[in-house]
């Protein structure tokens, strides 16, 4: 058999390998690892995207830095202060990176301060791993927020009201910490396709309202945890969303949280769990369509109350 020894680049890391048989040759192609890339925006589309970190209104001031490389140049500050804008032609990406300890913070009187990576414009994606926002250049491999136990809300709404349409590359494994993730995309009408969590456990209000009033999500692919706990209105009103795939060890869902929602397309739900706490909301799919199909792990007992009653029950192994 022969090689096909046309192979540039060099298979560092972790990179995905990939093996395709064409005829008598092997050809071997490296899939990007994107947890170790910083977090990365692209514009895919025509005309320009405009990227800045700035305040939204009616919060108030918090003054935060990130450093940004276009299209793998010299290492620049962006502030909220300065308000200082990128623009992005088709095709050209802008990496992030900074040191801070969190984004977005509450006073005592319950008022919060929040800074986001505005964007708009374009056809934008962003990839890499969140942690560069937190670490610089030393984020890969890391998994706690620094100072978590000081500081919550890190990245509350860091991503709301964008232009964003494609998160599907984006890794997001932190341990969570109090409000980490809420309204992280919240409004984002344009986004299609959510971020990979990383054997993440979903608890308490980590990820309240995430995806707020993203109506043209329409799947999520591998939602990754370990155990999928409140998601307290994590999916409201995602009015698109057609199928989700949860694969975690334990769904753990109190009544006060419903993280599906205002979710009228969901009709597909697959969910390997292999522990069911007995607390575990009968409304967790509350407005999900009459049919429907519903798959689980083979040999799992599932409470009836939990699965709605017109829906085809497939098992997997």
């Amino acid at each position: 058999m022969l090689i096909d020894q046309n192979i540039t680049g060099i298979l560092a890391g972790n990179s995905a390998i990939t093996q395709v048989m064409q005829g008598s040759t092997v050809v071997w192609t490296a899939g990007k690892d994107y947890s170790r890339e910083y977090l990365t925006v692209e514009n895919r589309g025509t005309g320009n995207t405009l990227v800045r970190l700035e305040m939204p209104i009616g919060h108030g001031s918090v003054d935060k830095t990130v450093q940004v490389s276009k299209n793998g140049g010299a290492w620049t500050d962006m502030c909220t202060s300065a308000a200082t804008a990128v623009y992005l032609n088709q095709g050209d990406t802008l990496r992030v990176k900074g040191t801070e300890e969190y984004y977005s913070f509450d006073n005592d009187d319950d008022i919060y301060y929040v800074s986001r990576l505005y964007m708009a414009g374009g056809d934008i994606e962003i990839s890499g791993n969140i942690m560069s926002l937190f670490y610089g250049d030393n984020f890969i491999g890391q998994t706690q927020f620094p100072n978590g136990h000081l500081h919550d809300r890190q990245l509350f709404g860091f991503f709301s009201g964008t232009s964003i349409v494609d998160a599907e590359n984006l890794i997001l494994p932190a341990v969570m910490t109090i409000d980490c993730y809420s309204y992280m995309f919240e409004n984002c009408t344009y986004l299609r396709s959510a971020p990979k969590f990383d054997r993440a456990t979903i608890f308490g209000n980590a990820c309240r309202y995430m995806f707020k009033d993203c109506t043209n999500l329409t799947y999520l692919h591998d939602f990754n945890c370990d155990t999928f706990g409140i998601g307290f209105y994590m999916f409201l009103n995602c009015t698109s969303l057609q199928s989700i795939t949860m694969n975690c060890n334990t769904l753990s869902i109190p009544d006060y949280g419903i993280p599906f929602y205002g979710c009228t397309s969901l009709n597909y739900v697959k969910c390997m769990a292999t522990t069911i706490t007995q607390y575990t909301n009968e409304n967790w799919l509350p407005d999900a369509p009459m049919y429907g199909t519903f798959v689980k792990k083979a040999g799992v007992l599932w409470p009836s109350r939990l699965i709605p009653s017109h829906w085809t029950v497939i098992e997997e192994p």
